[in-house]
């Protein structure tokens, strides 16, 4: 248990540090440059999916100035995507989190709230992307997010169990399956660098479920009427791993390939165990 730790800290470090040195020149020396989405950001984004939360928190008519650069959203726009299809079904299979509704509904608070700032920022010692939307006041920007995401908590409870209790549910659900299609899809685009990860980490499973022996361990478990105990475990893994896309927003890379490594170890598990009970 404690190798596998270490080995996932050293893979997870490995790959924090390809990304940053990777990173083109210009984004390397911008101080305000990031490679990550930000807390209150990724949260507002998952809920303004919503079109009600979006006219209410997110629109507006008016046109913002500001340095940051994004596209105008207007009223009324919005819930009229897709008009042959109903809200609950665009809503969850249509309509995904965006950058800028997060971006919009912060600068629509300002105004709201007759606040003379600017969430983007100038820096005059770098050239690189003085008007990138990452370029902002990050600390006041999460602020007003947080701000936003408590208001809709509490002006708009009924919305926010929707959206966390039905919609986002459903949603990781979809992501899930439209994940296996993406894996399938990778072997066109990196055949042979796909293939031969896919054929290692098959032949180290195959050799898993043959070579380890479990029968103590299933003795011992028996025998404390904890029949099903390894396969509860990784069930509360998926759960655990679905966690990330309900509370933030359902995608590829928002816990389904965590929940995906825990439903695949599960499905390997159940077939060892069913080889070693009928030998």
């Amino acid at each position: 248990m404690i190798s596998a730790i270490l080995l996932f800290l050293m893979i997870f470090n490995i790959g924090q540090l390809t990304v940053k040195k990777n990173l083109a020149e210009k984004y390397y020396n911008d101080k305000n440059a990031t490679t990550r989405h930000f807390f209150w950001h990724s949260l507002f984004s998952g809920i303004a999916i919503s079109p009600k939360i979006h006219e209410k928190y997110v629109c507006s008519d008016i046109k913002f100035e500001d340095v940051i650069l994004f596209n105008d959203i207007p009223c009324g726009v919005y819930p009229l995507q897709f008009p042959e299809k109903s809200e609950f079904y665009k809503t969850l299979f249509y309509l995904q989190a965006k950058d800028s509704t997060s971006f919009h509904a912060a600068l629509k608070y300002l105004h709201d709230n007759n606040l003379n700032e600017k969430l983007g920022l100038v820096d005059n010692s770098t050239n690189c992307c003085k008007e990138h939307p990452w370029n902002l006041n990050v600390e006041r920007y999460e602020e007003i997010l947080k701000k936003l995401y408590f208001r809709i908590l509490l002006n708009d409870p009924l919305e926010f169990l929707y959206m966390h209790l039905v919609i986002k549910p459903l949603k990781f659900l979809y992501e899930f399956i439209k994940y296996a299609f993406y894996f399938l899809n990778g072997f066109k685009i990196n055949f042979i660098f796909t293939f031969l990860i896919f054929i290692g980490a098959l032949a180290i499973q195959l050799f898993s479920i043959i070579s380890i022996k479990i029968e103590k361990e299933l003795t011992e478990i028996k025998s404390y009427k904890q029949n099903y105990l390894i396969e509860t475990i990784f069930f509360i893994m998926l759960l655990a791993g679905s966690i990330p896309s309900i509370v933030f927003y359902p995608a590829a890379a928002s816990g389904i390939f965590n929940c995906a490594v825990a439903l695949i170890t599960l499905v390997i598990f159940y077939i060892k165990k069913l080889s070693t009970n009928h030998q």
